[in-house]
């Protein structure tokens, strides 16, 4: 029986078959395996936009992929992500929480004082630093100033890089060959030319070809042995520039690709009559691989013909790049090749329809082409006259193309434009073409596998020792945050230490921590030593990306923020479908929703009179409270009420807490008296306490009971989206750099459609930009435009 491990069926000629080599193939899929095991992350930051005004803020959302399972990456938590300034400093550093493969983040140009200028936002992880390979996103981001104006050095832009590219990576004489041309300018941006000429030794033409709009061809030839050959490129401004290809080899195999076929990727291997002799009987091994997942198949040359067909089914490949290499007999990769494969099996559509002009505001529905279990999509609402959205990625382009190419791609995000499939998928394949081999050595894969020296970092850990310890005095430790729903009841080691690992911790937060007496179960404020750690370390000065590429020549318009933006700013923008009316009145069969208002700390000045007033039994001391039902459930009488203050349970022992707590400082309380959804821990009630934003202990109370610890580092949460206040909508300023919507997480959830508002600029046209990942990783990338 035929040892069969097909990617595909192969209907070929001009070629022989015989078994495999599965002892080749296997030591070639085991070294595959190894390397990628670790599971590496994919960062994409979509920003709200690129080019930000005084006293506008810098929003983004954050999404993290796995590349091998095409998910949401399960392990990413901690998203350390940086800003640094043009000479490579760090000027701001957050630690983003990420779940589920989403978070959300912000900066603060004038809470960091930022200057006009660019500057360059990173993303990454821990766990990347395993990686040979640079996982780490960048994105660059520009803070104008006054009479902004970019200026470009003309001569600069003069000096030209034309790149020959044999296809495959080797140019074979006496046999066909395909070569891609790559024509950059000093910033390494694409040049578009409209003619250029192949030409032998002799300066004979032999063929004559054009770029696309990327400064990207290719042209196709027999090279003959011992000829020699250049390339002469016309611009559209009349300069001529010439390279010299490489001298071709006199013996070897070369490959050429056709990837346009609407069901198969055709591979063409070809050699010579002098290299022929030479390859009878040898095995060769094509492999079709994409992160660790690979097929292939072997073939032998036949004695009369030096070419070799080998067509693979497209409905084979994985969605996005897949990698074919070819090994020959000693098992050496000599010729590797970059394909694209549409990825509509992992692409929803979004579409964006104005639901309602409410007159001050418009609101607006966004629909998926199919329900989704769960998801999240993240919108920036622009003019659409903008020129301040200049990022060249999306979610598309970072998880599908960017893990697998090895250099810069200028305009990533084009080869996702569903608009022009045609056109873009015949400009991506040049882009492979010309990109050469994958961003994955093969002599890391055979003997650098990565290890996992650094492993991902899920949320903080907290470590702390009581100093001069008494272990039959103290034996737990109390630990709660107003702000994190933190609440933790934590047992002392024999030397008096602590630790709790993946923490949720806010950055600046405060910790109150007190160890609990073993007679009485008390409350005393303990003298420790505590840390939280990871630490996040500032960089020292970095080598930034050259994104000159970027550059556009509209940048040299000149601008006046002067009277762009009034020096009052509104500090949000918040329209909700419900108000705080709906909640006041919203109860339930089983419980009471109760926002507390003036009249409420008018009537009962305390929180525990006011719990009294709502049908529980209250009694306390100057040392201690007790809750309980006032329904007999038991013969020993009623049962003790389950208290929740900020989500964090405070029933055991620690209801002293809300001792002298007022009743002005909390924002609802919700009385559950029959306990329905705690279970048997609920039969007594149960009570759930929520403090306003304001809200902290009184001094006297956390002074003595608490020692305060506050965290130098956490993670980091965004703000409320606000708009700066504009002076006008109408002006040329506002028109190209403001800002009208930021969205960093709508929301789906059995469903594909969600409504949002915005205010009503009266803009004539808007361009929503949308960005977006399911849990069974599709990505959502839009350009929209609307006219209200």
């Amino acid at each position: 029986m035929k040892k069969l491990f097909f990617l595909f069926v192969l209907l070929f000629t001009c070629i022989s078959f015989s078994q495999t080599n599965l002892k080749t193939f296997e030591s070639l899929k085991e070294a595959q395996k190894k390397y990628f095991k670790l599971n590496r992350e994919s960062i994409y930051l979509h920003l709200n936009k690129t080019k930000f005004v005084p006293q506008e803020g810098i929003w983004f959302a954050a999404y993290a992929y796995s590349s091998r399972d095409l998910l949401p990456h399960p392990l990413t938590t901690n998203l350390n992500v940086k800003l640094f300034n043009e000479e490579g400093d760090e000027v701001a550093s957050k630690v983003i929480f990420t779940y589920e493969g989403i978070g959300e983040g912000f900066f603060d140009p004038n809470e960091l004082e930022l200057s006009p200028g660019n500057y360059q936002i990173k993303a990454s992880t821990h766990f990347m630093r395993n990686f040979k390979e640079d996982l780490v996103f960048h994105e660059t981001v520009e803070i104008l100033g006054d009479d902004a104006k970019v200026e470009i050095d003309s001569s600069q832009k003069e000096n030209y890089d034309l790149q020959l590219l044999p296809e495959g990576g080797h140019l074979l004489a006496d046999a066909p060959n395909t070569v891609g041309v790559k024509l950059l300018d000093a910033y390494g941006k694409g040049v578009e030319f409209s003619e250029a000429l192949l030409k032998n030794n002799k300066n004979e033409v032999l063929t004559k070809f054009s770029s696309n709009h990327l400064g990207l061809s290719k042209f196709s030839f027999t090279p003959v042995s011992g000829d020699d050959y250049s390339v002469m490129v016309s611009l559209k401004n009349g300069q001529e520039i010439t390279t010299s290809l490489k001298s071709a080899n006199s013996t070897g195999i070369s490959l050429s690709v056709n990837n346009l076929h609407p069901t198969q990727v055709i591979l063409s291997i070809n050699t010579n009559e002098k290299t022929l002799a030479s390859l009878q009987q040898k095995p060769y091994i094509v492999l079709v691989h994409q992160n660790g997942n690979m097929n292939g198949i072997e073939f032998f040359f036949s004695e009369h013909n030096t070419n070799v067909v080998l067509p693979i089914k497209k409905s084979s490949l994985n969605p996005g790049v897949n990698i074919i290499t070819l090994f020959n007999d000693q098992q050496e990769p000599i010729l590797e090749r970059l394909v694209y494969k549409e990825i509509d099996s992992k692409r929803l559509d979004a579409s964006v329809y104005l639901k309602k002009n409410h007159i001050d505001s418009l609101e607006f529905q966004v629909r998926l082409d199919e329900k989704v279990k769960k998801g999240s999509l993240s919108i920036s609402v622009l003019p659409s006259l903008t020129k301040s959205y200049t990022s060249t990625q999306n979610t598309a382009s970072v998880f599908f193309l960017k893990p697998y190419v090895k250099g810069e791609i200028e305009n990533a995000s084009y080869y996702f434009d569903k608009t022009i499939p045609r056109k873009r998928l015949y400009d991506l394949d040049l882009l492979l073409l010309t990109q050469g081999w994958s961003k994955y050595e093969w002599r890391d894969i055979f003997n650098n596998p990565p290890k996992n020296f650094y492993a991902s970092e899920v949320g903080f850990s907290v470590t702390g020792k009581i100093n001069n310890y008494k272990p039959k005095k103290v034996d737990k430790i109390y630990m709660n945050s107003n702000q994190t729903n933190l609440f933790e009841i934590l047992d002392l080691n024999a030397k008096g230490e602590f630790k709790l690992d993946s923490l949720f911790v806010q950055k600046a937060d405060s910790l109150y921590i007190g160890s609990i007496k073993k007679r009485n179960g008390k409350l005393k404020k303990p003298q420790l030593f505590m840390s939280i750690t990871p630490i996040q370390k500032k960089n020292k000065s970095i080598k930034l990306r050259n994104e000159s590429r970027f550059y556009s020549e509209d940048n040299n318009f000149i601008y006046n923020f002067d009277h762009l933006i009034n020096e009052e700013t509104l500090d949000s923008i918040t329209l909700r479908g419900d108000n705080l009316n709906t909640i006041k009145s919203r109860s339930s069969t089983f419980k009471d929703i109760k926002t507390i208002g003036e009249k409420d700390y008018l009537a009962y000045p305390l929180l525990l009179d006011y719990i009294a007033a709502n049908h529980f039994n209250v009694r306390r001391s100057a040392t201690s409270v007790s809750i309980s039902s006032r329904r007999n459930s038991n013969l020993r009488g009623s049962l003790s009420t389950l208290v929740f203050l900020d989500n964090s349970e405070i029933s055991n022992g620690f209801l002293d807490i809300l001792n002298n707590i007022r009743t002005e400082e909390i924002e609802s309380v919700v009385f559950n008296r029959s306990g329905v959804g705690e279970g048997s821990r609920g039969a007594g009630g149960v009570i759930e306490i929520t403090t306003k934003k304001t809200f902290k202990l009184g001094k006297k109370e956390y002074n003595q009971k608490f020692q305060t610890y506050v965290a130098q580092d956490g993670f980091s949460f965004s703000k409320v989206f606000y708009t700066p206040r504009y002076a006008s909508y109408n002006s040329e300023e506002f028109k190209h750099y403001g800002t009208i919507h930021w969205i960093p997480s709508l929301l789906f959830k059995d469903e594909n459609s969600q409504s949002f508002k915005l205010i009503n600029t009266l803009t004539q046209e808007l361009t929503f930009f949308i960005e977006g990942l399911t849990e069974d990783g599709k990505v959502i990338s839009e350009k929209i435009r609307i006219k209200p």
